[in-house]
């Protein structure tokens, strides 16, 4: 099949914008040869209708009889009006390259400042290959997204690439912008960011100003597609989860990555806080004791810091849980349950179970007197809530600061007040009447 300059340029004007992009990135990228051989793979010639500007001449007829040479009026010719040339857009020019069999080069703007950025698949030697491990730490640039692993093998890794990646990357180098595909083999070296997370081998990593270029409802969509098959090999995941995990931010589901809370290590801190009680209420109080630490005024933790954030009260001092959760399997429906609790903690919807309590303690298993001296027998501290285990040495006593009652000033002494003493009556002559 043959198709025209013409035909081609209206086809082009029928694509929506970005396919039309791809298009041009496909051109930029080929030579004129490699171009027009794909096209023939397909079955389909291109070729340029040609505008000769020859002169057709008229036959002359040799056998015309002889005529009488008269003298013919001079007849003034009207000036023939020159046609504007149409001016082409950017877009219609490169078209025009294409079917002369030119490669279309746009420069790059003089102006435009480079930005370096990297994307690539995470490909960490001796790291799990089973794309949900999260065992691969590095340090990601907010806005930036990971594709699970499914997903990537469900398109292709080349595919990924060829179809989505390049003509973005190609339109962005357009604009100033240059992004380096590579090989992940050593993330936390080859990209810089300020946000801890944990990724796996078979994930990709797009850098911020690559997600905004191709659009997020697009990465989505595609990271949809593994989604199902993630979740599956999760759940086959038996292993402990390993303590450099708690440190980082998990992505096992592929999604942009935002700033690090550490939620997670505060949901598993408060399962293995509350322990043996194994129930939701337990758990409530242990986080209650957090939230309050961080509304209370100045409270500071055994270092002398002052406790502002949740993440804050991760410290193996004030809370052991937070040590003995990390190399502990625990209850996925306890786990459940905490990140919720701690869900509701971030929107500030949290009931206080233990009237404001900031610390808490076992009486019957603590080694330690310092809780016994400063806080139980405390007269400035009382109790407030106590969770125990029958037959057991099992038990919470939950303790809060008396608030402070400022003593009442002195009273003044009223002023006393002493009536007037009534007017002397005047003294009454005596007369001797005569």
């Amino acid at each position: 099949m043959e198709i025209t300059e013409q035909q081609f340029l209206e086809n082009m004007d029928t694509l929506p914008d970005q396919e039309q992009s791809m298009v041009i990135g496909l051109i930029d990228a080929n030579t004129p040869e490699a171009l027009e051989a794909f096209a023939s793979s397909l079955g389909v010639t291109f070729s340029v209708e040609d505008v000769a500007d020859e002169t057709i001449e008229e036959p002359v007829d040799t056998e015309m009889e002889p005529t009488l040479l008269l003298e013919e009026p001079v007849v003034e010719e009207a000036p023939i009006e020159e046609t504007p040339v149409p001016v082409e857009s950017p877009m219609d020019q490169q078209m025009q390259q294409l079917a002369l069999g030119d490669q279309v080069v746009e420069p790059v703007p003089e102006e435009a400042v480079p930005i370096d950025a990297v994307a690539g698949p995470i490909m960490q030697e001796g790291a799990s290959e089973t794309g949900v491990a999260d065992d691969v730490p590095m340090d990601a640039e907010e806005g930036a997204y990971v594709v699970n692993a499914a997903a990537i093998e469900r398109v292709g890794v080349r595919d990924f690439e060829e179809r989505i990646l390049k003509p973005n990357i190609e339109s962005l180098r357009k604009k100033g912008v240059e992004i380096s595909l590579e090989q992940l083999k050593s993330p936390a070296a080859q990209v810089e960011g300020d946000t801890d997370v944990a990724v796996s081998n078979g994930e990709y990593y797009l850098p911020p100003v690559l997600v905004k270029e191709i659009g997020l409802d697009l990465l989505e969509k595609i990271n949809k597609r593994g989604e199902q098959e993630t979740e599956e090999r999760i759940s086959e995941e038996e292993a402990p989860v390993e303590p450099m995990q708690q440190q980082v931010q998990a992505l096992k589901r592929g999604e942009r990555v935002k700033k690090k809370t550490r939620d997670e290590e505060i949901a598993r801190t408060i399962v293995a806080e509350a322990g043996v009680f194994k129930t939701k209420e337990a758990m409530q109080k242990v986080l209650n004791v957090m939230v309050n630490r961080t509304k209370a005024y100045k409270f500071t933790d055994n270092k002398g810091k002052e406790v502002k954030t949740l993440q804050d009260n991760l410290d193996e001092i004030e809370f052991s849980g937070y040590k003995s959760q990390k190399n502990k399997k625990l209850d996925k429906n306890q786990l459940n349950i905490a990140r919720e609790l701690v869900k509701l903690s971030r929107q500030d919807k949290l009931k206080d179970l233990t009237d404001g309590a900031t610390n808490f303690w076992n009486p019957n298993t603590a080694t330690s007197t310092w809780f016994k001296d400063n806080i139980a027998n405390n007269k400035d501290f009382e109790l407030t809530a106590t969770d125990k285990l029958s037959n057991t040495v099992y038990q919470h006593d939950y303790y809060k600061r008396k608030p402070v009652v400022a003593p009442l000033p002195p009273e003044k002494p009223k002023p006393v007040v002493t009536a007037p003493l009534p007017p002397e009556k005047p003294a009454i002559e005596s007369t001797s009447i005569r």
